[in-house]
């Protein structure tokens, strides 16, 4: 049927899969998998394959490539080849945003610090887009709403950024709670998180540690001077609260449970 449809259409056909890691522990997803692999390998005698395959919501491709390999199968000219280095710099710079809040400013015409708001942003965010767009999006959509402000214009001011940047911290959004997420599915990362905000403590960005490997692939940590720091601000302020969170649940956890221990010794003793 693949085959068919790519035989069927005149323009390149690019497929698009998404929670690739949720799906990998499927036997017919792996198959599945599988023969996009042979359609690939056998392109030139059928004529038929897609241009692309994009797995997307995937942290290892090498996880995948181990589960489906075939020791039978050709290996020359494997699509799984995950040899070459990605170079592309995906981040905002503080000129980009300041570009995106020049059209802005030419929409609205609210009187925006450009130089400023750029600087800010990218000072919290270090250019992470989805960052970037949801500060914007809480000024342009919610902070002029609430009381003390009563308008876009008067949103846009230091006052108003800061609104927006509490905001983002407090939000429940799919980025902080897969970031979340992620921690506590990686216990030893988590505890290298730990002791770069708990004891200020900037490891070595030594790219063969496995933690630090993982921190800088989920987008947690970044290299500077040499070292391995949070990615950005807001990371670190959003995690840093939960840990503390954490911390201080567990803590409220011990005590019940000590003073339940106290109450049955008490009991046991006839006090």
């Amino acid at each position: 049927m693949t085959q068919k449809i790519c035989k069927s259409q005149e323009r390149k056909i690019v497929m698009m899969i998404d929670e690739v890691d949720q799906a990998c522990n499927n036997q017919v997803f792996l198959d599945f998998l599988g023969i996009l692999r042979s359609m690939y390998l056998d392109r030139y005698d059928s004529g038929a394959a897609f241009q692309s395959v994009i797995l997307a919501g995937v942290y290892d491709i090498k996880n995948i490539k181990l589960k489906i390999q075939d020791e039978k199968v050709r290996r020359y000219n494997s699509p799984w080849n995950i040899a070459g280095e990605f170079k592309v710099d995906l981040s905002f710079s503080p000129a980009d945003i300041a570009t995106m809040l020049k059209q802005y400013e030419e929409d609205y015409n609210l009187g925006i610090d450009i130089e400023w708001f750029s600087t800010q942003i990218y000072a919290y965010t270090s250019g992470y887009p989805f960052l970037v767009s949801y500060i914007c999006k809480r000024l342009d959509e919610d902070v002029w709403k609430e009381d003390g402000f009563g308008s876009k214009r008067a949103a846009w001011t230091s006052v108003g950024f800061q609104r927006a940047v509490n905001l983002a911290l407090s939000s429940k959004t799919i980025l902080f709670g897969d970031m979340l997420k992620k921690l506590t599915d990686f216990p030893e990362l988590n505890g290298l998180i730990q002791t770069i905000l708990l004891q200020g403590i900037e490891p070595s960005a030594n790219i063969y540690d496995p933690n630090i490997q993982l921190g800088m692939m989920f987008g947690f940590l970044k290299e500077q001077d040499g070292k391995a720091m949070m990615a950005n601000r807001l990371f670190e302020t959003r995690i840093y609260n939960w840990l503390i969170s954490e911390n201080q649940v567990n803590n409220l956890i011990f005590k019940r449970d000590d003073a339940e221990q106290i109450e049955t010794r008490n009991q046991y003793n006839g006090a």
